[in-house]
């Protein structure tokens, strides 16, 4: 495993709760802590992680959402660029510790994945 000293991605997000791995862009994968791990103990092949630099993660308990119910969703319906309505939203410096380190996933170039399936279990 490597990990590069080089630029760091900056990321904007909610806390304190993160998905394994989450697509930021065309070509930025950030994965949790404990997925790196399991990523780096499989027989995957070699990979290559960036340490991510949490700019501004603000609280929010998406996990928790009902989402059948209107009062449940902690943004309003009615906006139309969620990032930028999170942007308006204060750091918590709380969320961004209970996240843990998040790490970029460097592919490497010519690999082909598949996104669309079902995570592994993993712990």
């Amino acid at each position: 495993m490597t990990v590069w000293p080089l630029r760091h991605f900056h990321i904007s997000r909610t806390g304190p709760v993160a998905p394994p791995m989450s697509k930021f862009s065309m070509d930025e994968l950030v994965v949790t802590s404990a997925f790196r791990d399991w990523v780096t103990s499989s027989n995957l092949g070699q990979f290559s992680f960036k340490p991510v630099v949490k700019d501004h993660i603000v609280e929010m308990n998406w996990n928790l959402w009902d989402e059948s119910s209107d009062t449940d969703v902690e943004i309003p319906r009615d906006v139309d660029n969620v990032e930028e309505y999170l942007s308006t939203l204060p750091h918590s410096e709380e969320a961004s510790q209970a996240l843990g380190e998040l790490w970029e996933w460097i592919i490497p170039v010519g690999a082909i994945m598949d996104l669309d399936v079902p995570s592994p279990h993993y712990s």
